[in-house]
C-alpha cells in the first residue's frame, strides 16, 4: 500500500464523512453521494464505501451498491453483483499518484473474498482510469459515453436562444396545446409517475424499476431538496413526467416517461425547459442530462436521445467508457445461458396472464 495511505471498508459515520468530503470535490457526482442509499436498500441493494485516508482525512473513494448478495435464497451470495457510479474519486492532489490503480486492487481483493460474480464500473470521472482499469483486468462495456451540460449561470435569455429552432418551436407548440406542468403536490404523485414508467419500459422493452424505488425517492430525496418529481397535464390527463435530482449546484435528469400517443403534442420539451428555468432560478449553476449515445453514432439504438438532449444548446462532455469484470465465470455463464433466459420468460408469461 502507498506509504501514508490507508484503504479500508467505511462504515457508520464514514458515510457523513463521505458526504462532506464530496461536496468539496469538483468530481462529486450524487450518484456517489449518500443520499441514494436508502434509496437503493429498497430494491435489495446493500451499499459497499472504500475510503482512502491519509493521516485520517479522506483523500479519496468509492461508493459501490451489491446486490442479490444479501438474498434468502440458497447459493444467492454466488451471484452478487457489484456497481459503481461516477467514481472513484480522488482529492486533485492525488491525481498524479498510483492511489487509483491501489484503490482498485483493494475493491478486486475484496470482490473475490465476497464472492461477487462480477462488478461494472460506469461513467469514470478520472481519463487516468481507463489505462488502469484494462491493466488491473476490466474490459470496456456498450455504453452511453456522453452528457449534455447546459450552463445555468447564462441568461434566462440566452438560455431560450441557446434552444434549437425546433425545440423552441416544440416549447411553443406544447404551450399553444394547452399543456401544463405540476411540481411533486401529494401522494399520488410517486404512484403517477411510475405508472407513467411502466408503460415507458413496456413501450421500450426494458425492464422498469419498482414501484418501491420511485417511493423511496419520493420520501427520502424530496423532503431534504435533492430531489423533485414533474408530471405534465393534457387537461385531466397525465402525458409525462421527470424525477431531477440536485446535489451541491447541479441538477440532473435522473428519470423520465411519457406516452407515446401524446408525442405530437411535445410534452418532454415543454418539461425540460420549465426544468432549466426552474433549476436557474433556484440557484443552480449546471444542469447535466446524463448518458447519450454520440454525434457519430447513428446507428445506436438511442440515437435519438442524442438529438433530444443536443436540442437544449449544451455542451457535449465525454464521461464514458464504462467497464466490467468477471470474478467468477462459472457463476456469469450459469447466469447468463440460465437464469437471464429463464427471468424473461417468467416475465413474458406473467405479461400474457
Amino acid at each position: 500500500m502507498e506509504s501514508g495511505v490507508e484503504i479500508r471498508i467505511g462504515e457508520g459515520t464514514d458515510f457523513r464523512r463521505w458526504n462532506e468530503y464530496l461536496l468539496n470535490s469538483p468530481q462529486a457526482h450524487f450518484l456517489q453521494s449518500t443520499h441514494m442509499v436508502h434509496v437503493f436498500q429498497q430494491i435489495s441493494f446493500k451499499p459497499f464505501l472504500v475510503l482512502a485516508e491519509r493521516e485520517g482525512n479522506i483523500v479519496g473513494g468509492l461508493i459501490s451498491y451489491r446486490w442479490f448478495g444479501e438474498s434468502k435464497f440458497p447459493f444467492a451470495k454466488f451471484f452478487s453483483r457489484l456497481y459503481s457510479h461516477y467514481g472513484p474519486i480522488l482529492s486533485p492532489s492525488e491525481t498524479n499518484t498510483n492511489l487509483l490503480e491501489k484503490l482498485l486492487n483493494f475493491v478486486n481483493q475484496t470482490n473475490d473474498e465476497n464472492c461477487i460474480m462480477d462488478h461494472h464500473i460506469s461513467f469514470i470521472p478520472q481519463t487516468a482510469a481507463h489505462n488502469i482499469l484494462e491493466k488491473v483486468g476490466y474490459k470496456q462495456t456498450n455504453s452511453l459515453r456522453y452528457t449534455f451540460i447546459v450552463n445555468l449561470r447564462k441568461s434566462s435569455r440566452e438560455l431560450w436562444e441557446s434552444l434549437e429552432k425546433r425545440c423552441r418551436y416544440s416549447v411553443r407548440r406544447a404551450e399553444n396545446e394547452g399543456l401544463r406542468i405540476v411540481h411533486e403536490s401529494s401522494n399520488d404523485t410517486p404512484k403517477i409517475f411510475h405508472w407513467l414508467h411502466m408503460v415507458t419500459a413496456r413501450r421500450l422493452g426494458i425492464h422498469p424499476d419498482p414501484y418501491s424505488f420511485i417511493e423511496a425517492i419520493w420520501k427520502n430525496l424530496v423532503p431534504t431538496g435533492h430531489a423533485k418529481f414533474y408530471l405534465v397535464y393534457h387537461k385531466d390527463n397525465p402525458i409525462a413526467g421527470a424525477i431531477i435530482t440536485t446535489f451541491k449546484k447541479k441538477m440532473f435528469y435522473y428519470m423520465s416517461a411519457s406516452l407515446k400517443e401524446y408525442r405530437n403534442l411535445y410534452p418532454n420539451n415543454f418539461l425540460q425547459w420549465q426544468i432549466i428555468q426552474d433549476g436557474k432560478n433556484s440557484g443552480c449553476e449546471i444542469y447535466d442530462f446524463m448518458g447519450s449515445p454520440g454525434k457519430e453514432q447513428k446507428e445506436h439504438p438511442e440515437y435519438g436521445l442524442y438529438l433530444f438532449k443536443r436540442s437544449f444548446g449544451g455542451e457535449m462532455v465525454q464521461i464514458g467508457p464504462s467497464y466490467s469484470k468477471v470474478f467468477s465465470p462459472y457463476a456469469a455463464r450459469f447466469w447468463e445461458d440460465f437464469l437471464v433466459p429463464t427471468f424473461k420468460r417468467m416475465s413474458f408469461i406473467s405479461k400474457k396472464l
